[in-house]
């Protein structure tokens, strides 16, 4: 059970200081700078420290289960009957290497020989409530209605979807959105929806990416176009219909616009969503229009006092708030502040290292946010009275303070609470490191003159250029095994199911272990492995990438190979515990384009050569399947003398081989590819076929495109 159940390991870098060559000095790389837990915990390593924040009263039984086995190709319920009837039809999980898992012989006892390998519990049942009103459907066809004749909106009624694909759509939210970023409260939706609209078709556009027909995915169309004309037409909610301007007001500092005093939370909610939507479209104008219409939603939480802690908050956010008195209503409120801000910064922070956009709020302006209440408690509704002070007494400042400083894991966290944290991490790592790439910073100030330093001739601006730097990335690592920790408890509770904080938690451990920008700079402009050998490029942009890319994988050879690790692991999570979040497509590109570096770069015989002489020992065991869970031991052996060593990957062989990087981006592009498995497996279509399988979100079109070109080009 416990190969089965653990797929994330927290790392220990016990490594040797490293030989490095060329001219450029890596600061402060013995073995206290490249430590991957703290010194307090290298000896060792008490779990019930780690753990304390959950008592002994945490309620696992609240968690949503997985299902034992996973949906592979059903076709789609009709539109106009209930999803139920997809949860009856689940059938047989295929791993990547092949071997059908069955719910027979699930246990010893059955006489099998070997038993079925846990993969997690059965989902808990939902509610069968009803998420859509007839009368929230009513009214929504109503204002798209009133939208036409009043602003010439040009929707036709007769596109959009009936009364039972909307609530189909919504049931897919909750199902498969919903857990990734629960923003919403699912047992008060149905008011929600009742009370506003646009957060309902915001909802049913989003649910209905989770279909894969082309009827049921088209049938969402007109309400998304709808609903971005409302959106822009009243800026994300900075302008109400009856909001006049008066052109010839003057400009006071101290001016406070009518439109700022009663926020629309419904219409920001909404907003978030329909952001996300555009951003991951796939299309380049949707996209555009996306990453300026940012700005909007940005603005208007800023507008009005959002991304501010209010302790004790008043039921501003909404007119139909207004009225509640209670000290559960306000505390809901509160927490649904809490809860909007978190999820547009955290969009915000999904284009900030998916699409290289400038962050549009940075990591100061949301450390002083209250996290978010686990999710348990967010959806509770008839304790909320009794538990109303259950409020998170911690903002995501002080948590991050207590990860870094004191090394202990935040009481009462929730998923959506860790992936914050996970994002601040990021953040504050990427602020930190650019702030130390600015040679001024690194200068005293003084009141003598001083003679200026020449820049270095050899360019480089990903690698930490500071031991201070060093030592920065190393503490982010750290914070990221103290956050799996619990994780790894609750795939135990759960019998190996991994959720989705481990892939979020692989995930940054990548982003801040590789030059992830310069990586996928160079595979756009790949031709050969012969022209990357000998360096003849003639695009200035892709030689600085490959510059950057051989850095890293000779200079910083130990933090590669423990990012080539990670990537293995994020293969072994999707191929099983795939549920088609927003994070998945780039996750799976980049994990997939990490390794094609690597492996490419491993082939020149200068990196062999500039690595072979790092140390002498010899490894045991000589080999590792990276994408399988691997003990710590075996992992930090790795990281160590990984030169010495063979990894292998399913459906690639040993990453050594000439044709890896080929196998390696085809791989990749069968995970981005699997909702193509209907007829057959997605492993036997030919790369136009992958590349043109239907996706959830669009964007992946975009991703399957870079690695099928590089799945031909890799060829010799």
């Amino acid at each position: 059970m416990a190969d089965e159940s653990l797929g994330a390991w927290p790392f220990m870098e016990d490594a040797s200081a490293m030989d490095l060559q060329g001219s450029y000095s890596m600061p402060g790389l013995g073995l206290s700078d490249i430590n991957w837990l703290s010194p307090q915990y290298q000896n060792t390593l008490d779990l019930d420290d780690f753990l304390a924040p959950f008592s002994v009263d945490y309620n696992f039984n609240t968690l949503p289960r997985p299902p034992t086995v996973a949906n592979t190709g059903i076709a789609p319920s009709p539109l106009s009957l209930p999803v139920v009837a997809e949860a009856n039809n689940l059938s047989a999980i295929s791993d990547s290497g092949g071997s059908t898992l069955s719910s027979e012989n699930r246990y010893y006892v059955d006489g099998a020989g070997a038993r079925a390998p846990f993969h997690g519990h059965p989902p808990k049942a939902h509610s069968q409530d009803v998420l859509c009103p007839l009368s929230a459907y009513e009214a929504m066809l109503q204002a798209i209605t009133s939208e036409n004749q009043t602003h010439s909106a040009g929707v036709d009624l007769a596109s959009i979807p009936t009364l039972e694909q909307v609530r189909f759509f919504v049931t897919k939210y909750f199902d498969n959105f919903h857990p990734t970023f629960p923003f919403l409260r699912r047992s008060a939706f149905a008011g929600d929806a009742s009370s506003s609209w646009i957060l309902l078709a915001a909802v049913a556009v989003v649910g209905s990416k989770f279909c894969y027909s082309t009827q049921e995915k088209t049938a969402t169309c007109a309400l998304s176009r709808v609903l971005g004309f409302v959106l822009r037409r009243c800026s994300y909610g900075l302008m109400h219909d009856n909001f006049v301007v008066d052109e010839n007001l003057e400009y006071t500092n101290d001016y406070v616009p009518a439109y700022a005093k009663e926020p629309q939370l419904q219409m920001l909610r909404a907003g978030a969503l329909h952001i996300a939507c555009m951003m991951y479209s796939g299309k380049q104008a949707s996209f555009e229009r996306g990453l300026a219409e940012r700005h909007f939603l940005v603005e208007a939480c800023r507008k009005f006092g959002l991304f501010t802690r209010t302790a004790n908050p008043e039921p501003q956010l909404e007119s139909d708030l207004q009225s509640r008195t209670s000290v559960a209503d306000k505390w809901l409120v509160h927490e649904a502040h809490v809860r909007l801000v978190a999820m547009v910064w955290a969009l915000d922070t999904l284009l900030t290292y998916e699409f290289q956009a400038a962050p549009a709020v940075r990591l100061h302006a949301i450390v002083p946010l209250d996290l978010p209440v686990a999710e348990e408690t967010w959806e509770r509704s008839s304790t909320l009275e009794s538990n109303s002070h259950e409020q998170s007494s911690l903002t995501l400042g002080e948590a991050l303070e207590m990860l870094y400083v004191e090394k202990k894991l935040p009481p009462d966290l929730g998923d959506f609470s860790t992936w914050l944290l996970i994002m601040a991490i990021y953040r504050n790592t990427a602020e930190v490191l650019a702030q130390d790439r600015v040679r001024l910073n690194s200068w005293t100030p003084s009141a003598l003159p001083q003679r200026r330093s020449e820049p270095s001739v050899l360019h480089q601006d990903w690698l930490p250029a500071t031991r201070n730097a060093m030592k920065w990335r190393n503490s982010a690592c750290d914070c990221l095994d103290i956050l799996h920790w619990p994780a790894n408890s609750r795939i135990a509770y759960r019998s190996g199911f991994e959720h989705h904080t481990i892939l979020q938690l692989h995930l940054a451990r990548i982003i801040i272990l590789t030059p992830t920008n310069y990586i996928q700079t160079l595979a756009k402009g790949f031709t050969t492995i012969d022209n990357f050998a000998s360096g003849q490029i003639n695009d200035q942009e892709h030689v600085t990438a490959r510059l950057q890319v051989l850095q890293w994988v000779i200079k910083d050879h130990c933090k590669a190979r423990l990012s080539v690790v990670h990537c293995g692991a994020l293969f072994w999570h999707v191929r099983r515990y795939s549920c088609d979040s927003l994070l998945e497509p780039y996750a799976i590109y980049i994990a997939t384009l990490v390794l094609w570096a690597f492996c490419v770069s491993m082939r020149l015989p200068e990196v062999a050569q500039a690595i072979a002489s790092e140390s002498d020992d010899e490894p045991e065991p000589s080999f590792l399947h990276i994408d399988r869970p691997l003990d710590d031991e075996l992992v930090q052996t790795y990281v160590r003398l990984g030169h010495k060593m063979t990894a292998y990957m399913a459906n690639v062989g040993s990453i050594e081989e000439s044709d890896a990087p080929r196998r390696i981006t085809k791989e990749g592009l069968c995970l981005l590819a699997k909702k193509a498995q209907d007829a057959s497996p997605a492993q036997k279509l030919t790369i136009d076929e992958m590349i043109r399988a239907a996706c959830t979100w669009g964007v992946e079109t975009c991703y399957k495109r870079v690695l099928g070109s590089l799945a031909a080009e890799s060829q010799e």
